[in-house]
């Protein structure tokens, strides 16, 4: 199977996002995707640009897979995650690794949300796995450890090890690789194949600011990997990352 994340950057490049999916529809099973507007009647005035119809769109697309949401701000912004009709999907829920539902908080310059994990069980050919789809809390210092990114990381910690599964993490973690942030994560037993591939930049050229870690990949043991690396699509600010694998 094949797996996607991508942060589409509140599908700000509505031309070049629709073009990319297009693409990798025919080729890709699993799309996890961050910061997702799903048909906001409320416009976020503080990104006006944002493609507020991003989840209704990119359905019609992927109109031979079944897309869920799980939205972390009221009804309309989080995640979701796009699984092809031949994978059976036999559960999809979420958990609140920091805060509940709604909540938001504020910071001297800017703001952050409650953060959740969308968890999918699928099963394909008789074999079945747990795919989490993840986007991790925003802090004004940057990609660094503080209190509250070491509790939402136990928290994601405590969700990942009561899975009796194969399982794969991929998304927006927020974090810098050497972080005990992503340790205590990793701590699970989980390969980091962004740390094990030597990727270097997980960003694009929309992104100008000097950090260049966002977004990973990490995989349990009976996940047999193929292939892993960053595509050079610049549909966001973020980097897609791609991951061929298959369960053991």
């Amino acid at each position: 199977m094949k797996l996607i994340t991508l942060n589409v950057w509140g599908g700000l490049k509505e031309r070049e996002l629709a073009k990319f999916f297009q693409k990798k529809k025919g080729e890709v099973d699993i799309f996890c995707l961050q910061e997702v507007n799903h048909d906001s009647a409320n416009k976020n005035i503080n990104y006006p640009d944002d493609n507020f119809n991003f989840f209704s769109e990119i359905s019609d697309i992927l109109s031979e897979f079944s897309g869920y949401f799980r939205p972390s701000i009221e009804d309309h912004y989080g995640l979701a995650t796009f699984v092809h009709e031949d994978i059976s999907v036999l559960s999809e829920d979420d958990i609140f690794v920091r805060g509940d539902h709604g909540d938001i908080y504020d910071f001297e310059k800017g703001k952050d949300h409650a953060r959740n994990i969308q968890h999918l069980q699928i099963k394909k050919d008789g074999n079945g796995l747990v795919v989490h789809n993840f986007h991790g809390m925003w802090a004004p210092k940057g990609k660094i450890d503080t209190p509250e990114r070491l509790r939402q990381a136990q928290n994601v910690k405590e969700h990942l090890s009561s899975i009796n599964a194969p399982q794969i993490i991929a998304g927006d973690f927020n974090s810098r690789p050497d972080t005990e942030s992503m340790k205590i994560i990793e701590d699970d037993g989980l390969r980091n194949l962004v740390k094990e591939y030597g990727v270097t930049d997980t960003r694009t050229k929309f992104y100008e600011k000097e950090e260049r870690f966002a977004d990973y990949i990490l995989v349990s043991d009976g996940i047999q990997v193929n292939d892993f690396k960053v595509l050079p699509d610049e549909v966001s600010d973020h980097a897609p990352l791609y991951l061929d694998f298959a369960i053991m």
